[in-house]
């Protein structure tokens, strides 16, 4: 398509417009639209391992920043909305209050909007308040079990919130590894280049 350079050595990662400036619910991106988008990556991880159909129930533990403000950033809203397999960018903020009003009144939600599971808020999702996970203040825990009972959780994942509504897990935080350096079809470092581009394939900045 373009034989313009895809990356360039010795760059970081990069980040498009949408990926900075994101669209979803407030007030808070990263309290709000990160918590939303780490219940959609648990929800990934679960059907990745095929353990999506065996769970009965959810617990969410918040942690740190994430409990302190959780109400008040509405982070409990994100958090249900989130498991479910609502996204921040789509959902209609007008319809939050009433799917909110069903899974309290009834006390089960449905995990992906496929899955009916008991979620009791007052212990389902837990503010950790006076614990801050190691690496970063926003800390979310997921742990899906297969039975209501007091079990083992079959899958525990820990994410952390580190603004602008991005979100790593805690392995992905605590390795120390380069991301991967994502190829751009358009490679500029400065507005000459950008304009280059844009006379050389015929084409606006924001097509580019």
């Amino acid at each position: 398509m373009s034989d313009v350079t895809l990356e360039s050595p010795n760059r970081g990662p990069y980040y498009g417009v949408f990926d900075l400036f994101k669209i979803g619910i407030g007030p808070s991106s990263s309290h709000t639209v990160g918590p939303m988008r780490a219940a959609g990556e648990f929800l990934a991880e679960l059907s990745a391992s095929g353990l999506f159909d065996q769970i009965a129930r959810v617990q969410v533990d918040l942690y740190g920043s994430l409990a302190l403000t959780g109400h008040g950033h509405a982070t409990d809203s994100a958090v249900l909305m989130g498991l479910q397999g609502e996204q921040p960018d789509q959902i209609d903020p007008d319809s939050i209050a009433q799917k909110l009003a069903r899974i309290r009144t009834a006390q089960e939600l449905r995990l992906a909007g496929r899955r009916p599971i008991t979620f009791r808020e007052e212990s389902d999702l837990v503010f950790n308040r006076t614990v801050f996970l190691e690496g970063h203040p926003n800390g979310i825990r997921f742990q899906g079990y297969s039975t209501d009972v007091k079990s083992p959780p079959i899958l525990s994942s820990t994410y952390f919130s580190v603004g602008g509504g991005f979100v790593v897990r805690a392995e992905e935080l605590n390795s120390n590894r380069t991301p991967p350096v994502r190829q751009l079809p358009y490679f500029f470092a400065s507005a000459r280049d950008l304009l280059k581009l844009a006379e050389k394939h015929s084409c606006s900045f924001s097509d580019l």
